[in-house]
């Protein structure tokens, strides 16, 4: 709810909201079901009333039969209109559509962060537009969030590291953004956080970075910047200092021992040289262990959407397949992952 609320800011209004979170709460109570159910839940009516049989929420259940089951139907139509258009404009891309269209996922959050692996994911605005790039990027930001957290039943002192590198990362926050920035810390998650300058951030996100670290390193900046950066460094330096800095000199405010030093000047290494070379290796291998095919996908995703190829694979009107898929892996009709390649992979 946090991702989309980031994203459409200045339109989400409060019967918005209020149905997209009756929509979500009610998905969560159900089996075999995507984001793309929010779009047929809130047409099909025999789809809807499957999904209200297997809420057990009673609030949730109540708005479903005894709210909005009473609409009119041109009322219903007008409440339902804003949330339809805006998420059918994510999911008419297919790269997103066929990321949030899979029932189960091979990544497993919370083993990527305790035992160190690399997690690496290109959301470049020109292959998926901005606002789909920004989703995708705030969902997997709220996942390493929620994996984190979740570290609470391990001691702190058995909590490994993890780094955390979101460039561009104004396009990501939300408004639990600043929680995380407080909280991280004790859960070992270590966040580094990219952008340009500090206008780009919230304000509340801006005061939450200020107010949570103790070591400040600052290269050359803008004079807008400048200014905001003298006054964290208590005036020890002039905001002309922070602009007119050269290459690879830093202004250093350092905190050792929980104890704040002078701020002093100084000098870093040059950047290091670029190495790689292996890829589409890494890719080959990724995509071998982590991800389904792209006929794969479209082949759920039609059978799931259209009845006659969902009675033709076993599914029923308004549900999943009516029995499980005997198939060992890669279901292509829908069915939860199969988790025989890797028994840490979580079965939602």
């Amino acid at each position: 709810m946090s991702s989309f609320k980031s994203i459409w800011r200045e339109s989400f209004g409060p019967r918005m909201e209020y149905i997209l979170a009756n929509s979500l709460a009610a998905l969560l109570d159900c089996r075999n079901v995507t984001l793309l159910g929010v779009q047929r839940m809130l047409a099909d009516d025999a789809y809807r009333a499957w999904v209200v049989r297997q809420v057990r929420d009673p609030q949730v259940r109540f708005f479903w039969e005894q709210e909005f089951a009473l609409w009119d139907e041109r009322f219903r139509r007008e409440a339902v209109a804003p949330v339809q258009n805006k998420l059918g404009q994510f999911l008419l891309h297919p790269a997103v559509r066929h990321i949030l269209g899979q029932v189960a996922t091979r990544v497993d959050f919370r083993f990527t962060l305790d035992t160190g692996r690399v997690f690496l994911a290109n959301l470049s605005k020109g292959r998926l537009g901005p606002e789909k790039a920004n989703l995708l990027g705030s969902l997997l930001v709220t996942q390493f969030q929620l994996a984190a957290m979740a570290r609470a039943d391990v001691p702190e002192e058995s909590r490994r590291d993890f780094f955390l590198l979101i460039d561009e990362f104004h396009n990501f926050t939300t408004d639990a953004f600043a929680v995380l920035l407080a909280e991280a810390r004790k859960y070992r998650l270590n966040l580094v956080l990219a952008h340009q300058y500090l206008d780009q951030l919230a304000l509340p996100v801006r005061q939450a970075v200020f107010g949570n670290v103790g070591t400040l390193v600052s290269f050359r900046v803008g004079h807008g910047d400048a200014e905001a950066l003298a006054g964290e460094f208590g005036g020890a330096f002039a905001p002309a200092q922070f602009a007119d800095l050269p290459r690879h000199h830093v202004l250093t405010r350092l905190l050792d021992d929980a104890q704040p030093c002078e701020p002093f000047q100084g000098v870093t290494l040059p950047p290091l040289e670029p190495r790689g070379g292996n890829q589409e290796k890494l890719k080959a291998r990724s995509r071998e262990r982590l991800a389904n095919t792209q006929a794969e996908v479209m082949e759920r995703l039609l059978a799931w959407s259209w009845p006659e190829r969902r009675q033709k694979a076993g599914f029923s009107i308004t549900g999943p397949p009516a029995t499980p898929c005997a198939l060992p892996r890669r279901c292509p009709h829908g069915c939860p992952a199969d988790r025989s390649r890797d028994p840490r992979v979580p079965a939602r």
